[in-house]
């Protein structure tokens, strides 16, 4: 019976045909959601019992979807069924897009023109959501190879920042608190910050800023996860619109998965091999920030400063005589950006004549703001005599609180100046009478001695004189320059990454050459393409990641660089992506030539810029 029951089966396996589509089509992305801007890859696989070809695909892709590069394989695979063989042939290709602007597209679906029949895929939709943070994984020599789509999902559900404000919107001049949190489940190693965000458009005061991980358990959305704050920052915004920050980065290595283990099982460590890491760069959201204009009909006395203050004034001594310098002391107290307080008005009339004062300031943060005071010491003379009194010193500011203009008014001081000392004169006369020969009893020291000669001017008339007492004045000005050039490297992200780029250039433009002669083309050209987008980023003010050569080229024009600078920019960077996925590496007159037309860039932007 078993026999017979073998035979049956074998007859109809030869006899039954084999029924298969002549073509089929496979979309697939590698993950649903993206950001703008932000690379991804689309795969299109076809397969088929004979030859077809992938150039003759209608990708069907929407508007606002950008083909950055494509690359694809071929396989062949064969199968006997029956004493039948069927030959199957796989052509994959990978295409790598991105949106231009955050939204919902789809691609697809993917057609296809055979022997007269028509075959299509089924459409794939991808989510384009400003400020996702989503994991960029690469391939460390010890990883073995990249993450699959599956685990880089994996990932952005088990390591993620968040980025909290406390308003999002504000007045100019008004305090908003940025925070920066990382959540992981993993057991983290070598963190360190990848990018930091440009505060363009704000003062900026560092609250915190995370010199080791200092973890605490929480739980998010029914997850335990080990939350560590990596910085916070308190913003004051100078200018009005709406202001976007750029993103956070932090990169790290995390242990790479044993097959066997569950990935969400964060405590169980025995599933990951600690020799073995893969590094991850995670990206927090973009910060929107509204900004208002303070309102119209600012009082006289209002010198910017916005928040809630209070002013005490004090003065030393209060009894002096008249022209002798008093020292007025104006304490601004409150929260707010100190910074942005100038000196108040201190209206005082033709009694009285002041100088410019000398300013020191305290600030810290409390918890929810920053508060401190901000010191101002005038001299002040007196030019008449009594009892006299100072007019209160008045300050306007504006609170946020309430959308209103306040005032501020330390209280008034009397002086008691007393009249100035009479100045007495002495006179001598000499009469004829008084001055008479007393005698010869002079021995003069030189006797013969006819004529003086002057040995020399005065002191203070010699130009050596004149040059030591300007000794003082060049390094006082010479402080007060680096001072200033320091405050604007803390305050002003742009400026120090502009007085940077430079330097930094030169150093990758070394690296490169070393490349270069080393016969090294592929991190050559690697080098090369990261010189020109971090130096063109860092003069512009513009963000490194996702610079591509038609969003370089919209940045030079929109600040108004002639067509030849932005020619030769784009085609180096063009040039570089061309060489990276070339099957023969470039000569070596071909990188001699590309890395000096680098530098003539390098030159060129510097001297726009």
């Amino acid at each position: 019976m078993r026999a017979r029951l073998l035979l049956a089966l074998l007859y109809l396996g030869v006899a039954a045909p084999v029924s298969a589509q002549a073509v089929r089509i496979q979309a697939s992305v590698d993950r649903a959601r993206t950001a703008p801007k932000d690379p991804f890859s689309f795969t299109v696989v076809v397969e088929s019992e004979k030859i077809v070809g992938a150039s003759d695909l209608d990708l069907g892709l929407p508007n606002g979807i950008q083909v950055l590069r494509q690359s694809s394989s071929t396989s062949t695979s064969i199968q006997i069924v029956g004493g039948s063989m069927t030959q199957t042939r796989t052509i994959t290709s990978t295409y790598t897009l991105q949106a231009e602007e955050a939204g919902t597209y789809v691609l697809g679906p993917v057609k296809m023109e055979h022997e007269g029949a028509s075959y299509a895929s089924k459409a794939v939709r991808v989510e384009a959501v400003k400020g996702l943070a989503r994991p960029r994984t690469s391939s460390p020599s010890n990883a073995g190879s990249q993450s699959s789509a599956r685990q880089l999902q994996e990932i952005e559900k088990n390591l993620f920042i968040r980025s909290t404000v406390d308003r999002d919107v504000v007045f100019v001049g008004e305090q908003v608190v940025v925070s920066y949190d990382l959540y992981s489940r993993f057991q983290l190693q070598n963190v360190r910050y990848g990018h930091l965000p440009s505060f363009t458009g704000f003062w900026t005061e560092t609250v915190f800023d995370a010199s080791r991980l200092e973890q605490r358990r929480t739980v998010v959305d029914g997850q335990a996860y080990n939350r560590s704050s990596l910085k916070k920052v308190a913003l004051f915004p100078t200018a009005a619109g709406a202001h976007e920050l750029e993103q956070l980065e932090v990169q790290c290595d995390i242990p790479v998965r044993s097959r066997r283990r569950s990935l969400f099982d964060a405590d169980d460590f025995m599933g990951f091999d600690p020799f073995k890491t893969q590094q991850v760069t995670v990206r927090a959201d973009d910060v929107s920030i509204v900004v208002k204009p303070l309102p119209k009909g600012a009082p006289e006395t209002f010198t910017g400063a916005v928040g809630q203050y209070s002013v005490s004034v004090e003065a030393q001594p209060r009894e002096v005589r008249q022209g002798d310098p008093i020292t007025l002391i104006v304490k601004v107290s409150g929260r707010g950006n100190l910074h942005a307080v100038g000196a108040p008005r201190l209206g005082f009339d033709e009694r009285f004549k002041a100088y410019d004062p000398k300013t020191t300031l305290e600030s810290r943060f409390d918890g929810q703001s920053v508060v401190g005071h901000k010191t101002f010491e005038f001299v002040v003379i007196p030019s008449v005599a009594g009892d006299v009194e100072l007019p209160p010193i008045e300050m306007a500011y504006f609170d946020p609180t309430s959308s209103t203009y306040q005032k501020a008014t330390g209280q008034p001081i009397v002086l008691h100046v007393l009249p100035a000392p009479k100045q007495e004169s002495v006179s001598v006369l000499a009469s004829s009478e008084s001055i008479r020969l007393l005698g010869e009893d002079i021995r003069h020291i030189k006797g013969d001695v006819g004529n003086l000669v002057d040995e020399g001017g005065m002191i203070h008339e010699s130009p050596w004189f004149l040059a030591f007492q300007a000794i003082p004045v060049v390094g006082f000005l010479g402080a007060l320059i680096w001072h200033r050039h320091r405050s604007r490297l803390l305050g002003d992200v742009a400026y120090a990454r502009r007085r940077r780029s430079r330097r930094e250039a030169q150093k990758r433009l070394a690296e490169s050459e070393r490349l270069m002669t080393a016969g090294e083309a592929g991190p050559f050209h690697s080098e090369i393409d990261q010189v020109l987008s971090t130096f063109l980023a860092d003069r512009l003010n513009l963000s490194e990641r996702g610079l591509t050569p038609d969003r370089a080229a919209r940045a030079l024009r929109d600040f108004g660089a002639d067509s030849e600078a932005i020619t030769l920019v784009v085609g180096i960077l063009q040039a570089c992506d061309l060489a990276r996925f070339a099957p023969d590496p470039a000569s070596d007159a071909d990188m001699q030539a590309l890395l000096d037309r680098t530098r003539e860039a390098i030159e060129t932007l510097g001297r726009l810029t």
